[in-house]
C-alpha cells in the first residue's frame, strides 16, 4: 500500500492494530488516521455519557473512546427531570438527582419559589412560618407579634398574652 493509506474514511484500516500504510505509525500513531472513527465503546462514564465511539484523535497516539452525548444539566421544571435518563451523568436519575428537587418555598418573599402555583402562605408548605416582629394592634405588652401564616395569609400573631 502506497504512503498516506491510511485515511478516516478507512476506519478499518486505521482501528485494526496493522501498519498498513508501511509508514512504521500504527493506527492513530499516523497522521492519516486523525479523526478516524469505528465501533461503539464503553467510556465507562455513567447515564448518558456511557456510549461512545472509538476514535483517532489527531496528536494522540492511542485509541480513545470518545462519549458521544456530553452530560447535560438536570433542572428542576425542565425536560431533563422525569425523562428517565442521568443527562449530567451524576449516576442519579431524576427524582434522585438533587438538581431535580424541587426549592424550598420561601414564605415571605411573593414567589412561588417551589413551582407548585401556591405563593408564600397560600403554599401548604408554609403552614405555621414564622417570619419578623410585628404589632398585633392590642394594646401595651400584648401587641408584640410575630408575623405568620395563618389560615393562607400573613397574619401578625400575637406572642405575648395577658397575664394575672
Amino acid at each position: 500500500m502506497p504512503p498516506g493509506a491510511e485515511t478516516p474514511a478507512v476506519a478499518g484500516s486505521c482501528l485494526d492494530g496493522q501498519d498498513n500504510d508501511c509508514d512504521g505509525l500504527i493506527d492513530c500513531a499516523d497522521q492519516g488516521c486523525a479523526n478516524a472513527v469505528g465501533n461503539a465503546c464503553a467510556t465507562g462514564f455513567p447515564g448518558i455519557c456511557s456510549d461512545g465511539t472509538l476514535t483517532c484523535i489527531a496528536n494522540n497516539p492511542t485509541v480513545q473512546c470518545v462519549q458521544n452525548q456530553q452530560a447535560a444539566v438536570e433542572l428542576f421544571n425542565t425536560a431533563t427531570c422525569g425523562d428517565g435518563l442521568d443527562n449530567d451523568c451524576d449516576t442519579l436519575v431524576d427524582a434522585a438527582d438533587p438538581g431535580c428537587t424541587p426549592p424550598a418555598e420561601l414564605c415571605f418573599n411573593g414567589t412561588d419559589d417551589d413551582g407548585d402555583t401556591f405563593v408564600d402562605c397560600l403554599d401548604p408548605d408554609c403552614t405555621g412560618a414564622r417570619n419578623g416582629p410585628c404589632d398585633s394592634g392590642i394594646p401595651g405588652v400584648c401587641a408584640t407579634g410575630q408575623v405568620g401564616c395563618l389560615n393562607g395569609s400573613a397574619q401578625c400573631l400575637q406572642t405575648v398574652f395577658p397575664q394575672t
